[in-house]
């Protein structure tokens, strides 16, 4: 590597470097979820569905919801299950079996 290449590497600007970063996480991205073979169409579902999932793991880190409460929800869920089918408000599974 030249001198000069290290001097101008030096003299870019802050928002230059930000601009560059953005494009090398763009980049990743692309490679990583294979976007970059998708229609447009396929894009903008795929981006949808990452965007939402990463807004409800910001909101639930943001909000301090821990793994209990998931764990509580779904036992909570399991017990409703249960006792909706004793109290014969719900047949049983599939092909008749229980579950």
């Amino acid at each position: 590597m030249s001198i000069k290449s290290e001097s101008n590497r030096r003299d870019v600007s802050l928002f230059a470097r930000f601009i560059k970063y953005l494009q090398l996480m763009y980049y990743q991205y692309e490679v990583t979820f294979s976007a970059y073979v998708l229609t447009p169409g396929e894009k903008i579902v795929l981006n949808t569905v990452l965007v939402t999932r990463a807004a409800i793991r910001l909101a639930w880190l943001y909000n301090g919801i821990d793994d209990k409460f998931m764990v509580n929800t779904v036992n909570d869920t399991a017990s409703a299950w249960r006792e909706m089918r004793q109290l014969g408000v719900m047949g049983g599974g599939l092909n008749g079996m229980d579950y």
